[in-house]
């Protein structure tokens, strides 16, 4: 039973993550430029780690992300061959074994460690700031470090794993490893309201939060610097040989920290902890530089970057008032944060427009529609939850996807009868908690109470919804007005959803031809919207005979899904 539960969370957590990775199919339009043919390879950077990293969080509207966080806007504007791999909420744990494991199709994590000019990390926070933030900022206010010292101990333990693993595979890249900032204000969801009691009784205010926090960063920080130093040897033709670089991000977000607070809280998104778009600017900005003192940085990248802001100020804002004037501001910038500067002072407090064109290209000759043969979240199969018969994915030859994951009417009904029973509270479920941070990046303008209207935009902007809600159902709206008032979203009305529940992701698709190393593959890339690089989602599609099959797999919400085509006297 506390499966069926369990999926039940994940399709609404589904639909709320999947935000991020689809673009709505309402126009077909070229969205990027022909890029010249050429064979001359291009520097290749690979962006590795966690959530900062990989770019989910923050970047507002989603279907911004490549032209947000940091990984796209330097490996855009110096036109790079570039591939994000960072995935939400990894430790130096699971980065050690990440690094290790084999391609997996056209993800290719060996292949792109093996081949990459530059390799990118974003890593180590979780160690720390997954665990209880209560004890935890107690501890830093009576300076006891008993839970921390051991997670410094482990996290270089980690690290020594993997940069054996990144050298063994590729002994020539040059690694990056950015610092950690330091996210805690006064209203930081950091310091829960335990710890603000407690912390209050011993004379600590919420203008000190930053300061007890500070103490944790260091140390986070000076974990990677005692690590870097103590790698750091001289090779016998008397170079000195260091296992990565670092990126001081800290004192690049400190220094605004100090000199303009109202900014520096611009820079952390609705979360309180990820950066925001401009937040990503600021990495982005630090990168870039790191690129430029090793002759790395392509000539032109600024008037690229003065580009890229300028298409997204007319796409996004294009009704703004003072439009004309932050172009000007933009393209007499001098410097790549006075560009940022320009452009996020300037669509400050202005709603952006969640922009709707699909990138068009190769497709099938035929419309392959795949029964669903697999489906697994987090490690768990569901295969057997969820209708098979109507479970599928289909690629249409015009260019039009979608995917369809119904569960079996009597997992509904049995789920209906204990909802009738006793009922049960989503935001008990973690996941779901956690998305609802994201409400306003996922659906400007909308309150973030509105459960409603959030679902409804979703549907509208990117294409996904939930198989078996009935808006106008009383008993919907009633369990949608108590979230209102609440904030919980409390599931205990069994006439508030349909006899069939799932799923549904519709848009646009491509094929690739994907070749790296000696491997080729042919790739699908599901709404990739805006932007250069691979899409999020993401297929392998192989044919063996007359069987043909497609696989996805998504590392950050655990999915792995498959669909096959069989012979017709197989099927």
């Amino acid at each position: 039973m506390k499966r069926i539960f369990l999926l039940t969370a994940i399709l609404l957590v589904l639909v709320v993550t999947f935000t991020a990775l689809f673009a709505c199919v309402q126009k077909r339009e070229e969205t990027q430029e022909t890029a010249a043919v050429t064979t001359e390879k291009k520097t290749e950077i690979l962006f590795l780690g966690d959530s900062i990293g990989e770019a989910l969080a923050g970047p507002c509207p989603l279907t911004e992300r490549e032209n947000y966080g940091y990984y796209g806007i330097v490996g855009t504007i110096n036109d790079f061959s570039f591939h994000n791999r960072a995935v939400t909420a990894y430790t130096t744990e699971d980065l050690m074994h990440f690094v290790e494991r084999e391609d997996d199709g056209i993800n290719l994590v060996r292949t792109y460690i093996s081949t990459a000019d530059i390799i990118h990390i974003s890593n180590i926070g979780n160690d720390f700031l997954n665990s209880s933030h209560n004890q935890l900022m107690i501890d830093l206010s009576n300076d006891v470090y008993d839970r921390i010292t051991p997670r410094q101990e482990t996290a270089k333990a980690n690290f020594e794993n993997t940069f054996a693993t990144l050298k063994r595979l590729n002994p020539n890249a040059l690694i990056f490893v950015q610092t950690l900032y330091n996210p805690a204000g006064e209203d930081s969801p950091l310091v829960p309201s335990y710890a603000r009691s407690v912390l209050a009784s011993k004379g600590i205010g919420p203008q000190k939060y930053h300061a007890v926090m500070d103490k944790l960063i260091r140390t986070i920080n000076q974990t990677l610097i005692d690590y870097a130093e103590e790698h750091t040897y001289v090779d016998e033709d008397g170079n000195t040989v260091k296992p990565f670089e670092l990126i001081d991000v800290y004192s690049a977000f400190e220094s605004i920290y100090e000199k303009d607070n109202d900014r520096w809280q611009r820079l952390f998104c609705s979360d309180g902890v990820h950066p925001s778009s401009e937040g990503h600017a600021i990495l982005a900005e630090l990168l870039q530089d790191k690129l430029a003192s090793h002759g790395l940085a392509a000539p032109n990248a600024l008037y690229q970057y003065k580009k890229q802001k300028v298409s997204q100020l007319n796409r996004l804002y294009g009704d703004i008032e003072n439009k004309e004037s932050i172009k000007k501001a933009i393209m007499r910038a001098a410097t790549f944060g006075e560009v940022s500067k320009a452009y996020f002072d300037g669509t400050n407090g202005v709603l952006p427009t969640v922009y709707k064109a699909v990138r068009s290209g190769r497709t099938f000759d035929v419309t392959k529609r795949f029964d669903v043969s697999y489906f697994a979240v987090f490690g768990d199969e569901y295969t057997g939850a969820i209708d098979k018969k109507q479970a599928s994915i289909t690629f249409e030859k015009d260019g039009t996807y979608k995917l369809t994951v119904p569960l079996l009417e009597l997992v509904t009904g049995i789920l209906k009868d204990t909802v009738k029973k006793s009922g049960f509270n989503l935001n008990s479920e973690f996941a779901f908690g956690l998305a609802s941070y994201y409400f306003s990046d996922i659906a400007p303008g909308v309150e973030e109470t509105d459960l409603a209207g959030v679902l409804k935009a979703i549907e509208e902007y990117y294409g996904i919804r939930i198989i078996g809600l009935d808006y106008d159902n009383p008993h919907l709206q009633a369990i949608f007005a108590r979230y209102a008032q609440t904030g919980q979203l409390i599931v205990d009305d069994p006439d508030a959803f349909d006899d069939v529940i799932g799923i549904e992701c519709v848009g646009t698709y491509t094929l690739e031809t994907v070749t790296a190393g000696d491997k080729t593959y042919t790739a699908i890339y599901v709404n990739n919207a805006v932007g250069k690089g691979e899409s999020y989602i993401r297929y392998t599609y192989t044919k063996e005979g007359d069987t043909e099959k497609v696989r996805m797999t998504i590392d950050v919400i655990g999915i792995e899904l498959e669909g096959l085509i069989l012979p017709k006297d197989e099927e």
